[in-house]
This record gives C-alpha cells, sequence and structure tokens, in this order.
C-alpha cells in the first residue's frame, strides 16, 4: 500500500445524503467492514447482525481497533464482513447517519477496510470521530463531505 493521508471529518455532517455518498464511495475502495460488539451487551437493533451473516468474513476478540483501546483485560469482538452494494443497503435500511452506530442501538466504530487490511474509514462513535485514510489515486473520489 503506498503512504495514505488521514482526513479528520466532522463527524455529524454525514448524514443523508453525505451518509449514502460515504458508504458508495467506500465500495470503490474497502473490501471489509468490521463492527465492534460487546457480547454481554444486547443490542436493541441486533437483526442488523442477522441480516450482515451471509457476509460474515470471522471475527475475533481484540482489546484494541482503529482509534479505540480498551482497558486492561477487557476485550469486544470485531466481526468482519465482506462489503459490498448490499451490505451498504442493509445498513442504510438501519442507520441514516454515521451517528446513529453506538451501543446500545447499532455495534461500536464501524470500521472499513481494504482488500490488504489497511483502513479506509474510521469511527470512534463515542467521541463523535469520523476519518479516512486516502491514497492520492482514491482522493479525487472523495465524497464532498470528506473534503
Amino acid at each position: 500500500m503506498t503512504a495514505t493521508e488521514r482526513i479528520e471529518v466532522p463527524f455529524n455532517l454525514v448524514s443523508g445524503v453525505q451518509y449514502s455518498d460515504m458508504l458508495h464511495w467506500a465500495q470503490t475502495v474497502a473490501s471489509r467492514l468490521v463492527l465492534v460488539i460487546y457480547p454481554s451487551r444486547p443490542l436493541k437493533r441486533a437483526q442488523l447482525l442477522s441480516d450482515l451473516s451471509p457476509w460474515a468474513a470471522g471475527s475475533r476478540d481484540a482489546a484494541e481497533w482503529p482509534g479505540s483501546q480498551l482497558g486492561l483485560g477487557k476485550l469486544a469482538r470485531l466481526a468482519s464482513y465482506r462489503f459490498d452494494a448490499d451490505v451498504a443497503a442493509i445498513i442504510l435500511n438501519y442507520s441514516n447517519s454515521i451517528a446513529d452506530w453506538g451501543y446500545p442501538f447499532l455495534p461500536d466504530d464501524p470500521h472499513w477496510l481494504r482488500a490488504d487490511g489497511t483502513l479506509v474509514i474510521g469511527t470512534t462513535v463515542h467521541e463523535d470521530r469520523l476519518w479516512v485514510e486516502v491514497a492520492s489515486s482514491e482522493r479525487a473520489s472523495l465524497p464532498s463531505a470528506f473534503l
């Protein structure tokens, strides 16, 4: 992977059309969506995980992921899904904004990865943080909300 530029994005601006544009753009650069799940904490919109299950690509327990690190001895489950137009459509059925993510309704900190595992879009929802990490070749196609 070539060098990337990190662009912080105003969290509350990514809703409605801008959110849909973000998901459409992500389909061109990302191959995986990763959601942070706390198995001991129920989700009010747990059906999302069932709806995404045909695209499941594995999960692992971890204490950190892009933008976050849990305290000593604490773990979360990172559930990975193949990301494509169908998954984007499912996500849009459950959320209209990046701010819709986070417990108790939806999983925490969705992030999108390239095929090589590098980060494209990161979030830390409890801190209202959203950023993209783009290569120079990807920058021209970024949605306007990211610039």
